[in-house]
């Protein structure tokens, strides 16, 4: 059986900067950076660093993923166009992941709900459902689609399907 593609993973839909590389179910090296601003700056350097501690090079990956949204306009319009600036170069794919679908990610393997949800603007969030359990391609399964919503409706709808909250607009519902 081949092995499974590397793939470099990139988030940089809020105010952090990530990268990852991933094979198969394995998270090789993983980086984060709560930097608000500065992604433009930042990933390239940052992509460089976690190949590195991988012991790789860009010829080595099969694959690039990365997000795209919801999220702060600047931040994925930088993050998608690195990705598929170097897919281009590299002459590999690139996959577009959904920002509310990477962070349910982070909860799944549960029997719980899940609520995703990013910070908005003026009181609101955007919001989407997720089965704790992951499908056949390796992300929790959404139960409703994503969407902006005020905060008391996310607050409605949580209570009504009650589940695990991920993301930086739980702090918006005034919970934690």
């Amino acid at each position: 059986m081949p092995k499974a593609p590397l793939i470099l993973g990139i988030d940089t839909c809020e105010g952090n900067c990530s990268a990852a590389i991933v094979r198969g179910d394995a998270i090789m090296v993983s980086r984060s950076e709560a930097i608000g601003r500065g992604h433009a700056e930042r990933l390239l350097p940052l992509i460089d660093e976690v190949l590195a501690e991988a012991g790789l090079d860009y010829q080595s990956l099969g694959r690039i993923a990365v997000t795209t949204g919801p999220g702060t306009f600047t931040g994925l319009r930088i993050g998608l166009s690195v990705a598929r600036g170097l897919a281009l170069a590299l002459d590999i794919p690139c996959v577009g992941l959904s920002s509310l679908a990477v962070l349910a990610a982070q909860g799944a393997q549960t029997d719980s709900i899940i609520h995703a949800v990013i910070m908005g603007r003026g009181g609101q969030g955007f919001h989407q459902v997720f089965s704790g359990r992951n499908g056949d391609d390796g992300l929790p399964q959404p139960l409703a689609m994503a969407a902006n919503r005020d905060a008391s409706d996310i607050v409605a709808l949580v209570a009504a399907q009650p589940g695990m909250l991920i993301g930086s607009g739980v702090s918006l519902l005034g919970q934690t």
